[in-house]
């Protein structure tokens, strides 16, 4: 992930088979603009809000993704 206007996930950081963000349908190039129904602008909006989550017991949080221009909701689950 870099800061920035938007998350990425680029080649750089790849989705590995069998995760969470691979079982959720994320892909290289998917850019985060929603986390927790909050947007996204940097890579500690998603922290914050994966913290949020598991420190009220969540087991999953729901994204939006662009992808090639067109908006995905995925929800990571763990």
């Amino acid at each position: 992930l870099r800061a920035g206007d938007k998350v990425v996930i680029d080649g750089v950081l790849r989705v590995a088979p069998g995760t969470p963000a691979a079982d959720a349908g994320l892909r290289s190039g998917d850019v985060i603009v929603r986390s927790d129904d909050e947007a996204v602008t940097t890579p500690a909006d998603v922290r914050r809000a994966f913290v949020r989550v598991t420190e009220k017991g969540g087991r999953s949080l729901a994204l939006v993704v662009s992808r090639r221009g067109t908006a995905r909701a995925v929800t990571l689950k763990w």
